[in-house]
């Protein structure tokens, strides 16, 4: 499967796991107790997200490796374009004015940030 196509596919899997109405739910409650338990937020955030970055820093590396990436700190980028895939849409949601996106709505966002991230680091 070419790179960016897997990559499509891969965020597209994260994306409906994290913007999934139980996984909102459980990170609201978990934000709740922070101040209680700080390192249990820390321990989710590091199972779910911190795990999709890391995978997706590795695919970057070995990109930038082969010459066909620009990237200074892939593992930066790869929050970057973590970032651009989830970040409104899991905000808007934590704070209860968002609906959980369809498949396609998570397919056309996933499919325009990795357009712009790789057009932004594509060796030139």
């Amino acid at each position: 499967m070419p790179f960016k196509e897997a990559v499509v596919d891969y965020l597209c899997e994260a994306s409906r796991f994290i913007l999934s109405p139980r996984h909102v739910a459980l990170l609201r409650v978990l934000i709740g107790e922070a101040w209680r338990a700080p390192g249990m937020v820390r321990a989710f955030d590091d199972a779910c997200a911190g795990r999709g970055k890391s995978v997706l820093a590795r695919w970057l590396t070995q990109e930038a490796a082969a010459g066909r990436l620009d990237l200074d700190d892939p593992r930066q980028a790869a929050g970057m374009l973590f970032g651009m895939v989830i970040g409104e849409p899991h905000h808007r949601m934590l704070i209860g004015e968002g609906r959980p996106p369809s498949r396609s709505a998570i397919e056309t966002r996933v499919r325009k940030a990795v357009d712009i991230f790789l057009q932004g680091a594509q060796r030139r």
